[in-house]
């Protein structure tokens, strides 16, 4: 259904003939928005203080931040080879003499009946077996087998020829619609690959994934997001997702590979965590320096912050202060400040542009009706949530403001809640850090267990009656048709471990004196309804911070159950467990210092450096899910890791493409 308000009465903004196309010039603004820093969100203290570290550039090139994913049973995901998926084997066939068989089948023959069953539904073929000195026991027992390895996908018949022979027929059933479908239930359902990505969005990926394979997006699940600006491989899943389309695939800066077929998805959250390889180029500090910093970094770890991306990048309309005003149960300034205007430059991307060109429009008409007039982009209307707010004006009153919100998913509204959330706790643990530094403290809390939830028991299904199985296969009809709103959405996974899972235990001065826990073992608490605050100075904080913004940890106990969270615990100071670092001295700024997994599979080597007047850090270590390896960079460069970044591409390097032997192009 295309929403496409209009009112003739009221005059609105011009109407462009395509809308939400790249917005007019003079709608572009030379105004640049604040950007939002550390400092606005209280990430300012570090774990080594007396320590200075080193600085210098990172993601120079994209393989100087590669990611690389481990799966939930602790494997790293790799691209390792291109090879076609091994199909489910359904050669083995069960109450039947396998001896009996090749005594009256040969290798060839079993193999061409074997090939039948694998063929596209209602492609006819059939294979003749010579049976004339066969008895009827015989006979009935081929029958049998071509029955049972065929799984109701083929049939057999006994035929008489004129010259006195007689042959069974073996040959491919033709099937109905629903038997069809009936079939492809129970075939393995999802293919699932290792997706190695350069400089490009995880959405942006599922997006041109679902356009090259004309599936929708939300058949492609992942475990978890990966960083942009880098090199990243991880596990993907997508259902009825032939390898034979895979030759389709024509984007550059995408590249598949290690293909199976499973019978279940990949969810959210079916990882371990991330193994990060990260160069720091125009590194100036000595050796004795780096080794110092990463020997502390390594012993000690480095402060657990949310990092920017957790409250986006604009300072006068940010994430958390949206969660702010929904605690706050202030609806139209909630919606006020998610529609208020950001000015656009010349490099923002289409999306962005079509978002923000919305917004301008509803600034101007002060009216969701008009700003919708002329829309009719359904896909657009249900994934961006300015839209689907503006929907929800439009629907229920230019005032109804709640149920514009109640218009986005729980999803979307807990990724503000969670912003708030999280910018009190940056708060409470960057000033514990500054007053009490490294020490211990009584009251401090540490998790000594995760309680996990009991499953319940599982019913056994009554039988099916006429009628919920007619309504089982409009339902498997519309599964293809519709496309789920939640999937469109983008979704959050909290890898803390919840309230109501943790098992705490507060410190006491017995703990400290025979020294039991290490800053490491502290967690302190994402506010919420049902956590519990340390049990000391640090406790009254929580208390305090939310004062000032109107609000008491009740306050997350919300009568609209959209907007209520329970809480949660995170560690505060985190230690990677297999640190290692190495210093590279090379030649040129751009000089290749990291390969790619993709590169090594081509057989790509790093050259020899001559000069090697220059110097850089590269960095290995694995991260928990819901840890911000920019957090670990900023502790060891003693500054943003923001500001680390490459802020102009090497324009002056091409980036290098590699031809592997089965024709596939790899850049890094």
């Amino acid at each position: 259904m295309a929403f496409n308000y209009q009112n003739k009465k009221r005059p609105g903004p011009p109407l462009y003939t395509s809308f939400g196309e790249t917005p007019p010039p003079a709608s572009r603004s030379k105004k640049m928005k604040k950007v939002l820093g550390e400092e606005d969100v209280f990430i300012r203290e570090y774990v080594n203080r007396e320590n200075k570290g080193f600085t210098g550039t990172i993601k120079v090139r994209y393989a100087d931040f590669q990611v690389n994913e481990i799966d939930k049973d602790g494997n790293l995901v790799q691209l390792t080879n291109f090879d076609p998926p091994v199909y489910p084997s359904d050669l083995e066939v069960p109450d039947i003499d396998a001896e009996k068989i090749k005594e009256l089948l040969s290798e060839e023959e079993i193999t061409k009946i074997a090939a039948l069953k694998d063929l596209p539904p209602n492609q006819k073929e059939s294979v003749e077996i010579e049976v004339t000195n066969f008895d009827k026991e015989q006979r009935t027992f081929l029958h049998k087998y071509v029955k049972l390895i065929g799984s109701n996908t083929l049939n057999s018949n006994t035929l008489d020829k004129p010259d006195g022979k007689k042959f069974i027929e073996v040959n491919t059933k033709k099937k109905s619609r629903a038997e069809i479908r009936r079939s492809n239930a129970k075939k393995i359902k999802f293919l699932h690959f290792t997706l190695m990505k350069t400089n490009t969005e995880t959405s942006e990926m599922l997006f041109l994934l679902g356009k090259q394979f004309s599936k929708k997006v939300n058949k492609f699940q992942i475990a978890g997001t990966k960083d942009k600006r880098a090199v990243t491989s991880q596990r993907v899943s997508c259902k009825y997702l032939n390898y034979s389309d895979i030759d389709k695939l024509t984007l550059n800066r995408i590249k598949l590979g290690n293909f199976e077929y499973k019978e279940h998805p990949l969810q959210l959250g079916d990882l371990k965590g991330n193994f990060f390889r990260i160069a720091i180029r125009g590194v100036t500090a000595t050796d004795e320096t780096i080794e110092e910093t990463m020997t502390l970094f390594k012993e000690n770890g480095f402060i657990n912050y949310f990092g920017l991306q957790r409250f986006g990048n604009n300072a006068e309309a940010a994430t958390h202060d949206v969660g702010r005003l929904l605690l706050q149960n202030n609806w139209r300034a909630a919606v006020q400040l998610i529609l208020r205007p950001v000015p656009v430059q010349l490099n923002t991307p289409p999306k962005i542009q079509k978002i923000e060109y919305l917004k301008q429009r509803y600034a101007q008409s002060k009216s969701a009706a008009m700003t919708l007039r002329g829309c009719d982009d359904v896909g657009f209307l249900k994934s961006c949530i300015e839209a689907r707010i503006l929907v929800g004006l439009a629907r229920h009153g230019e005032n109804a403001f709640l149920n514009a919100l109640e218009n986005i998913t729980r999803n979307t509204a807990t990724l503000y809640l969670h912003a708030y959330q999280s910018y009190i706790w940056n708060r409470v643990v960057s000033e514990r850090i500054k007053k009490f530094g490294k020490e211990i403290q009584v009251g401090d809390l540490v998790l000594v267990e995760v309680i996990t939830p009991e499953i319940p028991p599982v019913k056994e299904p009554k039988p099916e009656s006429m009628k919920e199985r007619r309504e089982e296969r409009r339902r498997n009809r519309r599964e293809d048709e519709e496309e789920d709103e939640e999937d469109d959405d983008e979704e959050e996974i909290i890898y803390d471990v919840p309230a109501a899972r943790a098992n705490i235990h507060v410190v006491t001065a017995e703990d400290i004196a025979r020294a039991a826990y290490t800053l490491a073992d502290v967690v302190y608490p994402c506010p919420g309804y049902d956590v519990k605050l340390p049990e000391n100075e640090i406790g009254s904080w929580y208390y305090d911070y939310l004062k000032e913004d109107n609000l008491d940890m009740e306050s997350f106990r919300s009568s609209v159950k959209l907007f209520s969270l329970t809480g949660s615990y995170r560690k505060i100071v985190l230690k990677a467990p297999d640190v290692a670092w190495s210093i590279i001295r090379h030649d040129l700024p751009d000089d290749d210092i990291l390969l790619s997994d993709a590169c090594k599979l081509a057989n790509r080597t790093l050259s020899e450096f001559k000069t090697k007047s220059l110097k850089a850090v590269a960095i290995e270590m694995t991260l928990p899910p819901g840890v911000y390896a920019t957090m670990a960079l900023r502790e060891v460069m003693k500054c943003s890791a923001y500001a680390a970044h490459q802020r102009t591409p090497v324009s002056s390097v091409p980036i290098p493409v590699v031809q592997t032997e089965e024709g596939a192009y790899i850049d890094y």
